[in-house]
């Protein structure tokens, strides 16, 4: 059991890892607040959780894997959907939530930057 949580757990850190794309087959994971496309970068980047008064909304909508988000407060994975997050100088950090061995749920923030 602890083997397939390690892989799912590396599964989630690659798809996190490898970046923004504009081409729809091969979209990774990004979010779209005020019109701008923030992305994982290269680099699995843990941050801590924001001041409460820090966090401007929450993921409101979530489209495919693979796609590319086009709407405010939407992503396209999963694990961010209907979680909050907060903009910090000119990133955006957002929390993640997952379950593993459908019991134990991992909770974690990452930062994203805007895609160029």
């Amino acid at each position: 059991m602890i083997k397939k949580c390690s892989i799912l757990f590396l599964i989630i850190i690659f798809v996190i890892l490898t970046g923004c794309s504009e081409n729809k087959y091969d979209a990774l994971p990004q979010i779209v607040i005020n019109d701008i496309r923030y992305c994982s970068s290269f680099s699995l980047n843990y941050v801590d959780a924001p001041e409460q008064s820090a966090i401007c909304g929450i993921i409101k909508s979530c489209v495919s894997d693979g796609e590319i988000p086009t709407e405010h407060e939407q992503s396209n994975f999963i694990t961010c959907y209907n979680q909050p997050y907060a903009i910090v100088g000119n990133n955006l950090i957002v929390r993640i939530v997952y379950e593993i061995n459908d019991k134990d749920v991992i909770e974690k923030w990452i930062l994203l930057t805007p895609s160029s």
